[in-house]
C-alpha cells in the first residue's frame, strides 16, 4: 500500500485509497518487504475477502 507520504499518484490497484501493485517475482519475505520499503510501501498480510478479490 502507499506510504504516508502518499504524493505518488497509484500506478496499479487502487482500493479505498490504498494502492496495491503486484509484483510476481520469486523471492524471500525479507528481500520482497526491503523493496516495498524503498518503494514507499510496505509488504501486505491478506486480511479481508475483499483484499483477495482484489488481488486474484
Amino acid at each position: 500500500t502507499r506510504g504516508s507520504g502518499g504524493a505518488k499518484p497509484c500506478m496499479s490497484i487502487d482500493v479505498r485509497g490504498h494502492c496495491y501493485q503486484i509484483v510476481d517475482t520469486n523471492t524471500t519475505w525479507a528481500t520482497a518487504s526491503r523493496i516495498c520499503k524503498e518503494n514507499d510501501g510496505h509488504l501486505i498480510f491478506i486480511e479481508t475477502a475483499e483484499e483477495q478479490q482484489v488481488i486474484k
